[in-house]
């Protein structure tokens, strides 16, 4: 999995993240979706998997996630708002701090590790 540290202040800071984008800034299909990866974030990936939308809750607003799963296949990875990010397993997901909204994205995957093992 690839995740970015959030910046030391300010909301949810030094927590960690899977990478994001607005859905204002996104189609439904899968071009656009490859497109937006490609130009936010260099990764050049095939789309797995979507999930139904996540919600979740902070005190003053609402976010709803719509998680998609990508297999990167290549890239030079360009990473322009975060200076921090690194590549871990699922495994190792479960020590990092990483903010109730993530954990709700990994949730769906690891139920997309048990279905296929299953």
């Amino acid at each position: 999995m690839l995740l970015f540290k959030r910046p030391e202040k300010g909301l949810l800071a030094s927590m960690w993240e899977l990478p994001n984008v607005e859905a204002s800034r996104l189609n439904s299909n899968n071009r656009d979706l490859k497109q937006l990866l490609s130009e936010q974030f260099g990764i050049v990936g095939s789309v797995e998997k979507k999930s139904r939308p996540l919600t979740h809750q902070y005190s003053h607003f609402r976010l709803i996630y719509k998680p998609v799963l990508v297999n990167f296949l290549n890239g030079d990875l360009k990473i322009k708002k975060h200076n921090i990010w690194c590549w871990q397993p699922m495994a190792n997901l479960i020590e990092l701090p990483v903010h109730r909204a993530h954990q709700k994205v990994f949730d769906w995957i690891r139920q997309l590790e048990i279905e296929s093992k299953g």
